[in-house]
């Protein structure tokens, strides 16, 4: 194994390169948005300040009194302006304070009114002087590249956002983006996150293609990871932000290893007659993409429709009219392309492409078999006991996957200097992770500071 010396961080420091193994500030595990954010936060390429340039009174007195003007955010006093503070219109999608304080920054009152306002908040570099590196298998964007392209967005575009790069604007040069404002397409969302690290200048900070495979602390503080192309990384602090997307559940059932069994979302390629097991939006998305296509779907899911996360788009007719229209499908009989399988669930995947359902029916033939039944990150590169201490920190609320943090700096109870942030500590809205990216980006330098006695930081 070799060491990646971190060429990276080295030159954004302005260090020079040596041979020997350096000690990074900080490793992300993920790039996808959250990750993204955090790298441009952590190296100081964007950073977030309030400079009264877009004036929202009710955050005037409040910014002011936490922050100097054009100051970085990562320097105010976030806990005590947050605890005190009387945010208007703020939203219920989250919560952790941080995420919402900073959402209401980045998109003011944004579930009160459709009235689009500019974000309080301005981005530009401040340099931090630490040594920053990402890594992850994917392209930057992390899992947004693995979902159906035509499919559209839930939220509207600048809530896909970024800090420090415009979307629209990004859109606005680049002629074959597909960007709309209202419900983007997610292979435009996909593309903008492939564009982000050059467009702030975090390229060299984001090690792509290649899994953190094996991670432990090391006896004087701090953590190496081997990774899968035999490079070896040591760095002070950790970041898990790889999403949800690692490992997809599972049924049980005999016959699930099958060749033309998946448990993704089903992609390009030739289209006949899938079985879908599932009633989220992942198979949602999987059977509307399909049928786009010109296949045939058999859809095998428990409970009735309206007990299915999909209820929530009942009344949505115009907004999500896709999920809409597949719902009352879903409580009906089907059409002569989609055949409903309501309160059944699947015994075996057999041979001859078709499956046996309880109560007992069997399916007809299919081409292939999508079980999309939810997902959940993976910490196997972890030594057991962590693996252990982070179970007992992992709660399920509404069947969603939720890492218990720090509210206020996103560490870890009881592991030092390792952090998460994003949709494992229990926000999917990639409106929130701006919070995420200032408040790790807060502890981290407050630290180094004070291990320097005070120095190291302009």
């Amino acid at each position: 194994m070799v060491f990646w010396s971190a060429i990276v961080g080295v030159v954004a420091a302005g260090l020079e390169i040596c041979e020997e193994p350096q000690m990074l500030d900080v490793v992300v595990v993920g790039n996808g948005p959250c990750g993204l954010a955090l790298v441009g936060a952590l190296t100081g390429k964007v950073t977030a300040r309030y400079d009264g340039r877009h004036r929202v009174k009710a955050y005037d007195e409040l910014l002011r009194r936490v922050v100097g003007k054009g100051e970085p955010l990562w320097k105010a006093d976030l806990k005590d302006g947050i605890n005190t503070a009387e945010i208007p219109f703020v939203s219920t999608r989250s919560a952790n304070p941080a995420a919402l304080f900073f959402d209401s920054l980045s998109h003011p009152f944004a579930d009160s009114t459709p009235q689009y306002f500019p974000p309080v908040l301005t981005y530009s570099p401040h340099p931090t002087h630490l040594t920053v590196l990402s890594i992850s298998p994917t392209p930057p964007g992390g899992s947004w590249n693995a979902m159906p392209p035509s499919m559209a967005t839930l939220s509207p575009g600048h809530w896909m956002e970024l800090p420090g790069a415009s979307i629209a604007e990004w859109a606005r040069g680049v002629p074959d983006s597909g960007y709309i404002a209202m419900r983007p397409p997610r292979s435009a969302i996909s593309k903008y996150y492939q564009a982000y690290p050059q467009m702030v200048g975090i390229q060299d900070n984001v090690k792509a293609g290649v899994s953190v495979v094996k991670a432990e602390e090391i006896a004087t503080g701090g953590w190496r990871l081997e990774l899968s192309d035999g490079d070896v990384v040591e760095a002070a602090n950790l970041v898990l932000a790889n999403g949800m997307y690692d490992v997809p559940k599972r049924l049980g059932v005999v016959g699930e290893d099958l060749d033309f069994v998946t448990h993704r979302v089903v992609g390009s390629g030739d289209v006949g007659t899938l079985l879908v097991v599932g009633a989220g939006l992942s198979a949602a998305d999987c059977i509307c993409e399909y049928l786009n296509r010109g296949g045939k779907v058999l859809h095998v899911f428990k409970g009735s429709a309206l007990e299915s996360p999909l209820a929530k788009f009942q009344d949505s007719s115009v907004a999500y009219q896709e999920y809409t229209r597949l719902l009352e499908w879903m409580q009906g009989t089907g059409t002569a392309s989609y055949t409903p399988y309501a309160n059944y669930t699947v015994s075996s995947f057999n041979p001859d492409r078709t499956a046996t359902l309880s109560p007992t029916v069997t399916t007809p033939q299919f081409t292939q078999a999508a079980v999309l039944i939810g997902s959940l990150p993976s910490f196997a590169f972890f030594p057991q006991h962590i693996q252990d201490r982070l179970a007992g920190l992992t709660t399920f609320v509404d069947r969603k996957f939720t890492l218990q943090v720090d509210p206020w700096d996103l560490s870890v109870p009881g592991i030092p200097n390792l952090y998460a942030a994003g949709p494992i500590r229990g926000d999917n809205f990639v409106r929130f992770i701006t919070g995420d990216s200032v408040v790790i980006t807060k502890s981290i330098l407050e630290r180094k500071i004070q291990e320097n006695e005070g120095g190291g930081v302009p």
